[in-house]
């Protein structure tokens, strides 16, 4: 059986994407794929996955393509393998345009060296598309799951933006069924309508600058600032990062809340909140009425798009906050529909810089290591940085926020956290 097709691949290749091309005869790295040919069907092994089925790699890319409706006219795959996910699409009548995002170049290069891909290569229906080429993703997509393992650093953000989008459909459909969560709500329901609507805050602060308080490690480089800012520079804290503010004698002028796991929770707001009497609390009707029932200041209700709130915004319509996992992110969007034009990202890290996952005397700060985590961002010296999937998720939704919303000014105030896409870092020039 020939095993190396390289030469032919990149002949055409040559004619249809010089750049493509150039940086393909220039790589220099070694070859991390095993070729294996005595299974059923062959495949490559890299980092001990195995890009395709051994057994029937054609039913594979059959359940792969089914992602994308039959009647798509342009498809868009991320990662390549053997070919045989293309070549299945192709063979649909009404497809017109089929996008492939390389997601690692070296293994491109390995799969061109191993299998024929001159078929679909030489279809003028394909065109190939470098994952560093783009900042977001198409759709409809379909996916060769581990090439999605098999990624270079710079395809990163494309990767967890297509892991986010397959889990989206699943994790809704936990929330819709989760009976606490909905009892919750319900028994919160005369609070709800007592307390203030979150969109009575909005633009109550006019364009001035405001701090947004994340729990990660990198909030402890703010502490002396926070204690120093003026009046007209508003601090919004998540619930998590409210005791450890509260320790150094922090009061914020905000605390969101969304969480609906009590003994979570409550953890957090196991602190003298005497201190708050007067400071707004603004929550999702989810938050466990023995929270909203302790707390001694003014209480504001506010609704996501989940599909938990969509009964109440129909008989008892509030404010909407954007939320897509974390609090941080309803945080942000109250900073942004209050007014702000320059919002400051504190503790936002999104990762475990100084292995630790919290801030020091946060509720659930432990060393990283002992988390079992093996993900990782680049932090703002552009190195790797321990982090979890959720984490990585939940900071490419807010880049995606910050994307919509060029009207305000992002800033980063840490290096050591991860580097999010469309914020500038404060001690940049």
């Amino acid at each position: 059986m020939q095993s190396d097709f390289l030469q032919q691949n990149l002949q055409l290749i040559e004619r249809r994407w010089p750049p493509l091309y150039q940086s393909l005869v220039k790589l220099t790295s070694p070859e991390r794929a095993h070729f294996i040919s005595e299974t059923q069907q062959p495949t490559l092994l890299v980092d001990g996955i195995h890009l395709s089925s051994c057994f029937d790699s054609r039913s594979e890319a059959r359940l792969q393509a089914s992602m994308a409706p039959e009647s798509a006219t342009t498809v868009w795959v991320y990662g390549v393998a053997t070919g045989d996910l293309q070549r299945e699409l192709l063979q649909r009548p009404w497809l017109q345009r089929l996008e492939v995002v390389i997601l690692s170049l070296e293994l491109f290069r390995s799969c061109l060296r191993h299998f024929d891909h001159r078929d679909w290569l030489a279809d003028t229906r394909s065109n190939l598309t470098l994952a560093t080429a783009t900042t977001d993703i198409r759709a409809p997509f379909a996916v060769v799951p581990a090439c999605l393992k098999l990624i270079e650093p710079a395809a990163a953000r494309v990767r967890d933006l297509i892991v986010l989008e397959l889990d989206t459909g699943y994790l809704n459909s936990r929330i819709r069924g989760n009976r606490q969560f909905q009892q919750q709500i319900d028994e919160n329901l005369p609070l709800v309508k007592q307390d203030g609507d979150v969109e009575l805050l909005f633009g109550r602060h006019g364009d001035r600058p405001c701090y947004v308080a994340a729990a990660g490690p990198s909030l402890s480089e703010h502490y002396e600032h926070l204690r120093g800012r003026g009046a007209d520079n508003c601090l919004i804290a998540v619930d998590a990062a409210l005791k450890p503010l509260l320790l150094q004698g922090i009061v914020p002028d905000y605390v969101v809340t969304i969480d609906g796991v009590r003994d979570h929770i409550m953890k957090l707001f196991d602190v003298d909140l005497a201190p708050l009497k007067d400071i707004p609390l603004i929550y999702f009707p989810i938050v466990h009425g023995d929270v909203l029932k302790q707390w001694p200041g003014p209480r504001y209700a506010a609704y996501s798009n989940s599909p938990l709130y969509e009964k109440l915004m129909s008989h008892s319509p509030k404010g909407m906050l954007y939320a897509a996992g974390t609090v941080l992110h309803a945080a942000v969007d109250l900073a942004v529909k209050m007014g702000s034009c320059q919002l400051h990202l504190l503790g936002a890290d999104f990762s475990f810089p100084g292995n630790k996952t919290h801030v020091a005397s946060a509720v659930f700060c432990q060393p990283a290591d002992q988390t079992g985590y093996q993900e990782w961002l680049e932090d703002g010296h552009g190195q790797q940085v321990l982090t979890s999937k959720n984490l990585r998720g939940y900071m490419r939704d807010l880049e995606r926020y910050i994307a919509q919303h060029p009207q305000v000014r992002f800033i980063n105030t840490s290096r050591s956290g991860a580097a999010i896409m469309g914020t500038r870092y404060a001690d940049s020039n």
